[in-house]
């Protein structure tokens, strides 16, 4: 997040908080700071950026895909890929996590704010 300095911590939990409160958090997160880094240029690239691969990589394959799972090896591999998407967004809550709470009034919020959508089915906006 810090190494390339193209947002700051607090454009970067601005730009998931918007994303949050929208269909789509990481569609929309992305085209946030595409808005951000380059104005509407930057939203176009940002959107396309981040629909495009998913479209050509994925639609092609998924009737590969049942067969795949039927093979060991192959589903090995996807369950692989599974636990390293899990461990990828848990390493990213944690990550926007220390840069949200900035102090103990934010500290007392966030657990409250992180378990009551799941337990007393409010919305989470």
């Amino acid at each position: 997040m810090n190494r390339l300095h193209w947002l700051t911590q607090v454009q970067l939990v601005d730009a998931v908080g918007v994303g949050q409160a929208t269909p789509g958090p990481g569609f929309t997160t992305a085209t946030f700071i595409g808005y951000l880094l380059g104005g509407i240029p930057g939203v176009l690239v940002a959107t396309l950026g981040i629909f495009l691969p998913g479209l050509f990589l994925c639609c092609p394959h998924w009737l590969l895909i049942p067969r795949s799972r039927s093979s060991k090896i192959a589903g090995a591999l996807l369950d692989g890929v599974n636990v390293g998407v899990v461990a990828l967004m848990l390493a990213v809550t944690f990550q926007l996590g220390r840069a949200a709470v900035v102090d103990p009034p934010t500290g007392g919020t966030a657990p409250v704010s992180a378990f009551a959508p799941l337990y007393l089915r409010i919305n989470s906006a």
